[in-house]
């Protein structure tokens, strides 16, 4: 089930457009920041409603531009949650490529037996290996999805409210710690509009109903996201789960590619 339920988020923020609605900077504003711009060069913020908004923007903008560059950056992710009274604790760690290329390998610590599981995405297509396959590749990810590079940016850019905690520094970085909160019923009803498969559509709505909020913690000097925890609840489907990512070495050169049996 929080297996489906990524897959799903992860779905939905493909299909939907990106749109420049960054969240607010103070919990009851709503996010309406579309007609505005500044020049990130200058990169001089505050804990306000109107710069936290700017900075989101900006930070989204400069993910952005990493699009055609074929940098990324390497990542350490922990998943923690209860689905259907079941906890769940993994860890991964792995490099995004942009502008939609990732790899991790992932280990579910809380079994008795600790399974690795690698992924591998390219152009929105997911291969994976286990040691139940014989170490082949196989099409599918068996086990939880690699951040998408492209969905850094989409999180913020579907943000409805946002908090701005001050500066926290980062293993060694000076960061902004900002909260979103992302407006699920926008984004899903955007994406029900680009797909006409049955299924999806079902699982689009079921999405409606999750509350989505992350935190980021945005470079003060470069707007770089060092560090991204995304909590996701869904009270229907009796499944709460966060997930904490550290990014490191922006703007390495990352070759991925799929895996040559394939």
């Amino acid at each position: 089930m929080p297996r489906i339920l990524t897959r799903i988020l992860i779905i939905a923020l493909c299909l939907a457009p990106f749109v420049a609605v960054s969240g607010c900077g103070s919990q009851d504003t709503p996010a309406n920041t579309a007609g505005q711009s500044r020049d990130p060069a200058t990169r001089t913020y505050s804990k306000s409603p109107e710069s936290t908004s700017l900075l989101l923007k900006d930070a989204s903008d400069a993910l952005r531009a990493r699009y055609a560059s074929g940098e990324g950056a390497h990542f350490t992710m922990e998943t923690t949650g209860v689905t259907s009274g079941h906890s769940i604790g993994m860890r991964a760690e792995g490099d995004i490529a942009f502008p939609d290329k990732a790899r991790m390998t992932s280990s579910n610590y809380l079994t008795p037996q600790p399974v690795s599981v690698d992924v591998v995405t390219v152009g929105g297509k997911a291969f994976s290996r286990t040691p139940a396959g014989s170490g082949a590749w196989q099409n599918g990810d068996a086990g939880m999805p690699p951040p998408d590079p492209q969905n850094i940016a989409g999180f913020m850019d579907y943000g409805r409210s946002s908090r701005n905690f001050g500066h926290e520094n980062i293993n060694g970085h000076d960061t902004w710690d900002v909260q979103v909160d992302v407006d699920m019923v926008m984004l899903a009803t955007d994406a029900m509009k680009r797909t006409s498969d049955p299924q999806l559509l079902k699982e689009l709505e079921a999405l409606k109903s999750s509350v989505v909020t992350v935190d980021f913690w945005i470079g003060a000097d470069d707007l770089a996201i060092y560090q991204m925890l995304v909590k996701t609840t869904n009270p229907l489907a009796g499944f709460d789960q966060a997930q904490d990512i550290f990014f490191t070495n922006w703007g390495q050169h990352v070759e991925i590619t799929a895996p040559r049996e394939m």
